[in-house]
């Protein structure tokens, strides 16, 4: 099947599902297939309610769900489950990995304008890679077959490999790859994906046992592969994505709240992220209604009873 023209829409959520369900009524064109991840944790789900929201896209949830931990190789593996689902359905042009606490900003119209004619990928790579970056990679930093007992001493461990020298990221290296890192959130091409799947098991191999390597293992393995990425007329990549990094906690991004309601829809961002339902859910309101109008549909008379449910 080729849906060249198409979009997929990769989809990872683990809680926030009053925001999952606007997303899905955001991102429901025929235009759009999508594809989500519900985290294994999650025990009481309704996959048929959901997959009821939309009246025109296609709603594929992956079957073999994955208990995610933050900063293991577990987020890397639901990425890739998503990947290969989409993949094997269609040709798409674009492939875009989003959470179920992003919003598009921009209706789709302009969206599929924007990517109209584009044949890059859009991916963040930094301009600059710190010591304790590279050790994402060239430690092992999660003790093998550890337990939540053993996660007490994982600092120690990096430690002391420190102290030995330990660089497991060197034999890729040899291998041509080098290291980099930027944002997990992507726009890619089907080129990209293709060669994302390909290296499935070079991926997993690298990243067994890392550190937040989600942000890595995209832009190391496109970049040895010559995958054509955009950048714009500084020189910089783009994800497309608005994310407020200096209002957060320096781990996670900076929540939207409906004071930011005019510097979202002033961004040339496509996504926004993140919200949250629990701190501010007038904000995801608003842009529900307002895409809703721009883009020429009718409000569904169940709006609010959808919103608030």
């Amino acid at each position: 099947m080729h849906n060249e023209k198409k979009h997929a829409y990769l989809i990872l959520a683990h809680n926030n599902f009053s925001i999952l369900k606007i997303l899905l009524k955001l991102l429901d064109d025929p235009r759009n297939d999508l594809f989500i991840h519900i985290d294994k944790k999650v025990k009481a789900f309704d996959f048929d309610a959901y997959k009821r929201i939309c009246s025109y896209s296609p709603v594929h949830f992956i079957v073999e769900r994955i208990d995610i931990i933050w900063g293991r190789s577990s987020l890397i593996d639901a990425e890739m489950l998503l990947f290969e689902k989409a993949y094997t359905l269609g040709h798409y042009a674009y492939y875009h990995l989003i959470s179920g606490v992003d919003l598009p900003i921009k209706t789709q119209d302009d969206i599929h304008d924007f990517f109209r004619g584009c044949s890059k990928s859009f991916i963040v790579y930094s301009d600059r890679n710190t010591e304790r970056e590279y050790e994402r990679l060239s430690l092992f930093c999660h003790i093998p077959a550890g337990g939540k007992a053993l996660i007490k001493y994982e600092d120690y461990f990096r430690r002391l490999q420190r102290v030995f020298k330990v660089n497991r990221f060197k034999k890729w290296e040899r291998k041509g790859y080098t290291f980099e890192k930027g944002a997990n959130w992507v726009s890619l091409t089907h080129e990209a994906v293709e060669t994302l799947i390909n290296e499935k098991e070079t991926i997993k191999k690298m990243t067994r046992y890392s550190h937040c390597a989600d942000e890595v293992y995209k832009q190391i393995i496109l970049k040895k592969a010559g995958v054509p990425v955009y950048h714009d007329p500084d020189g910089k990549t783009k994800s497309l994505r608005l994310t407020d990094w200096s209002r957060g906690d320096g781990s996670h991004p900076y929540v939207f709240r409906m004071c930011d309601y005019d510097l979202i829809f002033q961004s040339n961002g496509l996504f926004a992220r993140k919200f949250d339902q629990d701190i501010d859910f007038q904000i995801v309101e608003a842009i529900y209604h307002k895409l809703k109008r721009e883009d020429d549909s009718d409000v569904p008379q169940d709006t609010d009873k959808l919103l608030k449910e």
